[in-house]
């Protein structure tokens, strides 16, 4: 039996790629403590992603395959349950050339990587929720007076009383992963976000932002941004 590789080490690397699973639901191929088996395909594109798990670590690696070519566009301590990552594909920074898009969905909050493949090196680039918090916080005004708060954005506004049962203080929102959705859609990107106010101890979500995701090979920025007002839960 191999020796157990260390929980930072690529449990994957040297694997016969002939001997991998390539259909959802095979059975995983077990080389010594590490397993591999297809967690997400897009069998019209030949894409494949796989789980790769290591006894007696908790986590996971994720293992992105077009045909022959490898590569490890998530790591993480705890492994997802199924169907919370989705593949897509398209053009999206119009260099002629397609990109592939996982979407990942988690209780740390949703997460984009576009994976890019050139002969047998994949590349990958990441639109982490600190990324985007950060850009919906510098885009959005936030002002609390008179137990109201309001967000602005342009011409756009929305407002949410506090009942008589909440206190305050309220404070902007800072991490927008929580609601969250990114969706692929031939050539292009757009996202949604929960938007509102920390009351209390809780977040309020009262508006949603819808924008373009912008990829320009290296990185990304949110445009044509709209504010929606929407019931406060």
């Amino acid at each position: 039996s191999p020796s157990i590789p260390a929980e930072d080490e690529a449990w994957w690397t040297g694997v016969d790629v002939d001997l991998l699973p390539t259909e959802l639901g095979d059975e995983p191929y077990v080389d010594g403590d590490v397993s591999y088996r297809v967690y997400a395909a897009a069998p019209e594109r030949d894409l494949l992603l796989y789980e790769v798990r290591c006894a007696p670590y908790e986590g996971a690696q994720y293992l992105l395959r077009l045909d022959g070519a490898l590569g490890e566009p998530l790591r993480l301590e705890e492994a997802l349950p199924d169907g919370q990552c989705s593949l897509a594909w398209g053009d999206y920074d119009g260099d002629g050339t397609e990109e592939y898009a996982l979407t990942l969905t988690q209780e740390t909050g949703t997460g984009l990587t576009l994976c890019e493949l050139e002969g047998d090196a994949w590349t990958f680039h990441t639109y982490a929720p600190a990324d985007y918090s950060a850009e919906l916080s510098s885009l959005l005004s936030f002002h609390y007076e008179g137990g109201t708060v309001t967000l602005r954005y342009g011409g756009d506004a929305a407002s949410y009383t506090l009942g008589p049962e909440e206190s305050g203080p309220a404070a902007p929102l800072e991490d927008f992963s929580q609601v969250a959705f990114f969706t692929p859609s031939g050539d292009s990107l757009s996202a949604s976000f929960g938007a509102g106010a920390v009351i209390g101890d809780r977040n309020v979500y009262f508006a949603l932002v819808l924008a373009s995701v912008d990829y320009d090979g290296e990185g990304f920025t949110l445009s044509d941004l709209r504010l929606l007002s929407t019931p406060g839960v």
